[in-house]
C-alpha cells in the first residue's frame, strides 16, 4: 500500500510538472519555432536536390570554360535545358538568342559571377530555380510572355536591385525572391491574381507593397507568417481585399488578415 501511494505521488507530481511546462511555453515562440524550422527544411531540401544534380552533372556543362565570361548562346536554340549552366561561377554575362522559348529548372542556379542576362520577349516559361543563389545578379526584365513566377525563381540573388514584372504575369509562386535583401522594391502587374507563399516574409529589401485590385487569392502562410512588410496597399476595386492603414482586410472590412 505505501509503494501504490509513493507511486501515485510521484505519477502526479510528473504529470503537475509536465502540465507547468506546458503552461510556461509561450504560443509565439512555438510558432515561430515550427516556422523557421519549416523554413529551413524547405530551403535544405531544394539546395540538397540541386546539390545532388550538380554532382551528378560533375560540375561540367557545354559553356564552362576558364577563359568565358561572357556566352552567346546560338541562334535556333529553343530551350535552355535543365542545370545548363549550374555552378557556372566564371561566367558574367549571358545573350540568349531570340529563338528561345523556355528556361529549364535550375538552369543558372549559382552562378555566381552572372551579373546580367538578355531574355528574349518570346520566352513563354522559366521553371524553378533558375536563377536562384546567382549572388551578382544585378537586375532582370522578365519578357511578357510569362504567366507565372516559378517558385524559387531569385532565391538568395542578394544583389539583385531591380525586377521588371510585366502585364500579364498571373502568379507569383513560393520564396520568388527569398533574401533578395537588395531589392528595395518590387512593382506588381494588374495582370496579378494570384500570391504564393514567401512574399510577406521575403527577406528582402522591400517593406511595402501595392495589391493591385485583380488578386483574388494569397497563400494563407503569408498572413501567419508575414513579418517583412510594414505597409499594405490594395488597389481599388479589388472584389476580396482591401486596405486600411497598411492593413489587410477582406473586401467587406469584417476580418484582418495582416497587420504589419
Amino acid at each position: 500500500d505505501d509503494l501504490a501511494v509513493e507511486l501515485d505521488a510521484e505519477s502526479e507530481a510528473e504529470w503537475d510538472a509536465e502540465l507547468d511546462a506546458e503552461l510556461e511555453t509561450e504560443w509565439d515562440a512555438e510558432f515561430e519555432a515550427e516556422f523557421d524550422a519549416d523554413l529551413e527544411k524547405e530551403m535544405d531540401d531544394y539546395l540538397d536536390t540541386v546539390n545532388r544534380l550538380w554532382h551528378e552533372n560533375q560540375g561540367h556543362t557545354e559553356y564552362d570554360a576558364p577563359d568565358m565570361d561572357e556566352v552567346v548562346v546560338p541562334e535556333g536554340v529553343v530551350e535552355i535545358g535543365e542545370r545548363a549552366f549550374l555552378h557556372c561561377e566564371r561566367i558574367r554575362k549571358i545573350i540568349l538568342p531570340e529563338s528561345v522559348m523556355e528556361i529549364g529548372e535550375a538552369a543558372f542556379f549559382a552562378c555566381t559571377s552572372l551579373e546580367s542576362v538578355q531574355l528574349p520577349e518570346q520566352i513563354v516559361k522559366i521553371e524553378k530555380n533558375a536563377f536562384a543563389n546567382c549572388r551578382n545578379l544585378r537586375e532582370m526584365k522578365l519578357p511578357k510572355g510569362l504567366k507565372k513566377l516559378a517558385d524559387h525563381l531569385f532565391s538568395g540573388c542578394e544583389a539583385l536591385e531591380q525586377v521588371v514584372i510585366p502585364e500579364g504575369v498571373e502568379e507569383i509562386g513560393r520564396n520568388v525572391f527569398y533574401q533578395c535583401s537588395g531589392l528595395p522594391e518590387l512593382h506588381l502587374p494588374d495582370s496579378l491574381k494570384k500570391v504564393g507563399d514567401g512574399l510577406f516574409y521575403a527577406e528582402a529589401g522591400f517593406r511595402n507593397l501595392v495589391l493591385p485590385a485583380g488578386v483574388v487569392e494569397i497563400h494563407e502562410k503569408n498572413f501567419e507568417n508575414g513579418k517583412d512588410i510594414d505597409w499594405l496597399e490594395v488597389a481599388e476595386g479589388n472584389p476580396v481585399y482591401r486596405s486600411e492603414k497598411g492593413m489587410l482586410l477582406t473586401a467587406d472590412g469584417k476580418k484582418l488578415l495582416y497587420c504589419p
